[in-house]
């Protein structure tokens, strides 16, 4: 069970830095603009 839950936790932890940096480089066009 523990086994389960930390490859959830690791698929959520990557999910979102992949979420964050994909909005840090929207923001960073937004701005150069």
């Amino acid at each position: 069970m523990t086994r389960i839950k930390d490859i959830l936790d690791s698929r959520l932890v990557l999910s979102f830095w992949y979420n964050l940096d994909y909005c840090l480089s929207l923001l960073s066009k937004i701005s150069v603009r």
